[in-house]
């Protein structure tokens, strides 16, 4: 009996293969920087079509972003001695002539080399990559940066990362940044156009490759705080001392609940910044400082240097005192007024003596907080709220697409799909805005000094702090005393209304806690306490055993055997 013939219908659909999804170009560009380099060639080892497909045919596409921070490998193993006979990576002793640098980039300068000669199949991987990370490795020194920039092995590297590497010479590497974008260069060069060396790497970036040691634990009295905690606590009625307070509450005084509810406080601190600024970019936000440490001052004129040529994760501060026309001006304002004002109340013939004197006092008094500052790298990101009292700042923020290159930072982490600044640059908003609405206001902390509140991060501009209308400008450096002195003796001679003096005695901040930093009267009024027993001012969140009513050492339960002072 003849059997029925199939209809089209009825036949069984073509099979699709791991090969014919990663011939699609889109495909494989998406997916290949999830995977790391040791994937990539495990894949490649499993059959000829995909040895060729990703080491031959696509490897641009393969390796277009190589990350290098997982791999142990790349890091130099530094828990034994240096040289105990060649154990560590070396198979001989190491030799005398060997610098410092070239000690600790072997290990990288071997994959580099292998990585560069490819294999007898396949081509070199290493003239595909374009976006090459090295977060956290101890092998990154600045003698490897230079090859990075120089050397034509390296010549597709557009975007290179090399945060938080413990043996990068920076003194060495600002000598090797600024002679690559010397005048007298070559054409076309150098090819890198983006540099990731300031800002700390994103959390959960963790490097196995880089070899440290574990954090050591601190034994803490009593669990950690957070202003957000405290108000939480503050506000359901329960005391943020914990058992020292007396509370009832045992559950939220145990460890574990406690190291819960701080994290999931942090969190949604975190997104609410994010929904206020509109961003999940940090250097969009009201972060606060944005790095670890200062940047040394020759970090400045480097990155004047490299403007156009090469971008950074840092931008320098464009705060007015760092321009000589404003500052001068400034200064001029501060001169005359102070030499009318002596001028008046002196004789004629004694005149141009006292007026001398009193512009000398008054550059030393008034200008001189406003005089001109070098350049220098910003560090605080203020967010997009502006001054508190203008709601912006003299300089103007800067908007992705409508200000220079040079006055945007690149935004961590590097970018998987992209390897343009401007891929780097390009901000993200949380409600699908265009990257332009998005403002970005940051400045250095020589510029915000007296001026910014380091718990809210609060800040006024030199035009609002003291009140519009100063002479010169003198009042926007007045101290938080001076300004206060000022609003009573205003309302003693004058009688004015308390009202506008009192918000500008508002203005300003003090150092009223070493753990908080200088804050603001609001953060005062929120976080600082008077002992009802020994009469001095605590903060409640660096304070850990005190309580609403008592500081820590008059709220401690044990009995006092001698006095500490």
């Amino acid at each position: 009996m003849a059997q029925p013939a199939r209809t089209p219908s009825s036949q069984s659909a073509p099979s699709i293969t791991l090969p014919d999804l990663l011939h699609n170009s889109l495909i494989l560009r998406q997916t290949a920087p999830y995977l790391p380099a040791s994937a990539i060639y495990a894949l490649a080892r499993t059959c000829r079509t995909l040895h060729s497909l990703l080491l031959q045919h696509s490897a641009s596409d393969a390796f277009r972003h190589l990350d290098l921070a997982p791999v142990r490998s790349a890091a130099a193993a530094l828990r034994v001695p240096i040289d105990r006979g060649g154990n560590t990576w070396r198979a001989e002793r190491m030799d005398e002539s060997l610098t410092e640098d070239e000690f600790y980039s072997g290990p990288l300068l071997g994959i580099f080399s292998k990585l560069g000669r490819g294999g007898p199949r396949s081509g070199p991987a290493l003239r595909h990559v374009q976006t090459l990370v090295l977060d956290g490795l101890n092998s990154v020194t600045a003698d490897l940066v230079r090859e990075i920039v120089a050397e034509e092995r390296f010549a597709s590297v557009r975007v290179l990362s090399i945060r938080e590497c413990e043996n990068v010479n920076e003194r060495k590497l600002m000598g090797v940044l600024r002679y690559a974008v010397r005048p007298t260069r070559a054409e076309g060069t150098p090819r890198l156009k983006a540099l990731y060396v300031f800002t700390p790497r994103e959390k959960g970036g963790g490097t196995p490759g880089a070899v440290s040691a574990e954090p050591k634990k601190e034994y803490r009295r009593s669990p950690e705080r957070s202003p957000e905690r405290y108000l939480m606590g503050a506000s359901s009625g329960s005391s943020p001392a914990g058992s020292a307070s007396g509370g009832s509450n045992t559950a939220a005084s145990t460890p574990g609940a406690t190291h819960v509810g701080a994290e999931w406080n942090a969190r949604s601190q975190e997104a609410l910044t994010a929904a206020l600024a509109r961003t999940d970019d940090r250097w969009y936000q009201a972060s606060g400082r944005m790095l670890k440490r200062q940047p040394a001052a020759e970090w400045a004129e480097t990155l004047r240097v490299c403007e156009g040529v090469i971008a950074f994760d840092a931008v320098l501060c464009r705060g007015p005192r760092h321009d000589p026309d404003w500052a001068l001006a400034q200064e001029a304002a501060s001169f005359s007024a102070s030499s009318s004002a002596s001028s008046s109340a002196s004789s004629a013939t004694s005149g141009a003596s006292s007026a001398h004197a009193a512009g000398v006092g008054g550059r030393d008094a008034g200008a001189n907080p406003l005089s001109y500052l070098p350049p220098a790298v910003a560090t605080v990101a203020l967010g997009p709220a502006g001054c508190d009292a203008c709601g912006t700042c003299i300089e103007g923020p800067a908007r992705f697409g409508a200000s220079p290159a040079s006055h945007l930072p690149l935004l961590g982490p590097p970018p998987l799909h992209g390897s343009s600044v401007r891929s780097a640059q390009m901000p993200h908003a949380l409600d699908g805005a265009a990257p332009a609405a998005l403002p970005l206001i940051v400045r250095c902390e020589d510029c915000l000094r007296g001026r910014w509140c380091e718990r809210c991060n609060k800040w006024w501009d030199e035009a609002c702090y003291g009140g519009a209308g100063a002479a010169g400008g003198g009042a926007a450096t007045r101290t938080h005393l001076q300004q206060t002195e000022e609003a009573l003796e205003g309302i003693r001679v004058a009688g004015l209304g308390a009202g506008r003096n009192n918000g500008l005695a508002k203005m300003g901040v003090k150092r009223e806690c070493f753990g908080c930093g200088r804050v603001c009267s609001e953060c005062k009024d929120r976080f600082i306490r008077r002992c009802r027993t020994c009469y001095n001012e605590y903060c409640i969140i660096d304070n850990d055993a005190s309580s609403e009513t008592a500081c820590d050492w008059c709220n401690f339960s044990g009995r006092r055997t001698r006095e500490l002072y």
